[in-house]
């Protein structure tokens, strides 16, 4: 064997240790801004509120909550229209 693969172990075990792609291990955007706003309030430099320090987290939270709302009526619309139509 010239090649250099490790053949003692299972082949599903060997699969494991390749890094997968598509999976993202860096925080996003959303967390690094709110660590920027908690790091600049806690060294004084604004004199935000906690609620707008924390605003990232709750915006978005906020836009997905309307988002799900959205979606929920316009099924729930959709559906009750089907059900009433003759045929």
């Amino acid at each position: 064997m010239s090649d250099c693969q490790d053949t003692s172990a299972p082949r599903h075990a060997r699969e494991r240790r390749r890094p997968r792609r598509g999976i993202r291990e860096s925080p996003g955007a959303i967390t690094l801004l709110t660590l920027l706003f908690v790091a600049v309030k806690l060294t004084g430099h604004i004199d935000w509120s906690w609620w707008w320090v924390l605003s990232p987290l709750w915006i978005v939270a906020a836009v997905v909550a309307l988002v799900l709302a959205a979606v929920f009526l316009f099924a729930a619309f959709t559906g009750k229209e089907r059900k009433t139509r003759p045929g």
